[in-house]
């Protein structure tokens, strides 16, 4: 495993944490459609590093709010 996909994992973690209601699915969508603002159609082309950032900014969010 890369370490990249180590940190998205633990991303996810802190965000199912943070969500406790939402659904995992619904948590990895929303993480891969505001990585680039992308359908969710075309959530497979979300690279990790852009899905880790993506994870990132929406902790960052959860904290401001």
């Amino acid at each position: 495993m890369t370490e990249t996909r180590r940190q998205i994992l633990v991303a996810l973690q802190e965000l199912s944490d943070r969500y406790p209601t939402m659904r995992f699915g619904q948590l990895v969508i929303t993480v891969a459609t505001s990585a680039k603002g992308v359908s969710i159609s075309s959530v497979y082309d979300v690279e990790d590093h852009e899905f880790l950032k993506a994870a990132g900014e929406l902790k960052e969010r959860h904290v401001q709010e």
